[in-house]
């Protein structure tokens, strides 16, 4: 994907890209700017200028690719920084069930509370997530705005079910 004549529209998986963030870095970014020339392309005037083969000029790609490579660190950040909040705030709980005596290592182990904890943890990691700042863009349909939502469902939702079956246990 040297030259713009190489890069071909195509709109990227939320799902696929969301995974591919997480593992490969490098293949996210390269699933951005063809994303990102497909959402342009929605615009009838860049869509003129792109059949004239006017548009992109060739700083594009490499534009698009460093954008894309400072959203995808920013979600990744996001993602770890609200994980060791969550993270920090169980531990914080924990240590008051203890203080409390709620909790002893001489206790039998509770799944069940284990299990609404793993769950809680889940869930609240998601939200944070969500609830943190990112890059928004015009359209607010970037690589990494669709990305966001696919991450927080998937931590989110099996989160709320998993503290669910700890409560009904």
């Amino acid at each position: 994907m040297n030259t713009p004549s190489a890069l071909t529209p195509k709109y990227a998986h939320p799902l696929y890209a969301a995974f591919v963030l997480i593992i490969d870095r490098e293949r996210y970014i390269d699933l951005a700017a063809p994303h990102s020339l497909a959402r342009n392309l929605e615009e009838a005037d860049y869509r003129e200028k792109f059949a004239a083969g006017t548009w992109p000029k060739a700083e594009w790609v490499p534009e698009q690719r460093q954008a894309a490579a400072r959203n995808a660190e920013q979600l990744i950040a996001g993602l770890c920084s609200s994980f060791v909040w969550t993270l920090g705030c169980v531990f914080l709980g924990l240590l008051i069930a203890f203080l409390f005596g709620r909790m002893s290592p001489e206790m039998p182990f509770a799944w069940a509370k284990a299990t609404g904890i793993l769950g809680g943890f889940l869930a609240a990691w998601a939200t944070l997530l969500e609830l943190g700042g990112f890059s928004p863009t015009y359209g607010g349909k970037a690589l990494h705005e669709i990305v966001r939502p696919v991450i927080f469902k998937a931590l989110f939702l099996p989160g709320v079910s998993i503290a669910a079956v700890g409560q009904l246990w």
